[in-house]
């Protein structure tokens, strides 16, 4: 049977939650996890705590290499799309980079984001699965488009001196749509496997 799609964030949900965690700092500070679980509680989001973890840690990442590089993540378009959930995240961002720094910490690292109860995980969600797969195939199409531009600008200079051309675009388009098929099989067996663990997972924790 095919596997849900995952239900996608609407600016909303994700207003309320970070709205709740901004204004309860000191619990989100404390443990990631039991924050979130407070967050369903008092916003009534039907997502469960892993998926909202992995949702504000993906949009405090993407905030961080944004103030860092300039850098716009395409994992996480809203950011940049929604005023209101922008100036949030910033907030989010700015006070826990300001409590690490108070802690002799100097940025935000992978450590810190992780530092959650064992039940929350980020490898076993595929909800970034999704956005990776996503990310990839933009970087595909991208590079679909400037390939094509650099063919036929090539073809056309061999043309002006009556020499064959090498290259073709066929071929350009043919490789890129092997790799989103390669693409779309790693993220289909990555999702399956995840599921997988996931159960063996709920098993274990609820073993009597």
């Amino acid at each position: 049977m095919p596997r849900d799609q995952p239900v996608r964030w609407d600016s909303t949900e994700t207003i309320e939650v970070l709205n709740f965690l901004n204004n309860n700092f000191d619990a989100w500070h404390k443990n990631h996890l039991s924050a979130c679980v407070e967050s369903i509680e008092a916003t009534c989001t039907t997502r469960d705590a892993r998926s909202i973890y992995n949702k504000v840690h993906i949009m405090i990442k993407a905030m961080d290499e944004f103030l860092n590089t300039g850098k716009k993540s395409t994992n996480c378009t809203v950011i940049w799309e929604d005023n209101t959930i922008h100036e949030l995240v910033r907030q989010l961002y700015k006070k826990t980079k300001e409590r690490r720094e108070k802690e002799n910490l100097e940025t935000i690292s992978d450590n810190d984001m992780m530092n959650i109860d064992d039940e929350s995980t980020e490898l076993f969600s595929t909800e970034l699965v999704d956005n990776l797969f996503k990310e990839k195939i933009q970087e595909i199409t991208q590079n679909r488009y400037k390939l094509i531009e650099t063919v036929e600008n090539t073809n056309s200079t061999f043309r002006k001196s009556n020499i064959p051309s090498p290259y073709s675009i066929e071929t350009v388009k043919n490789t890129c749509s092997e790799k989103s098929k390669q693409i779309k099989q790693l993220q289909t067996e990555l999702i399956k496997t995840i599921e997988i663990a996931n159960n063996l997972y709920e098993k274990l924790k609820n073993f009597q």
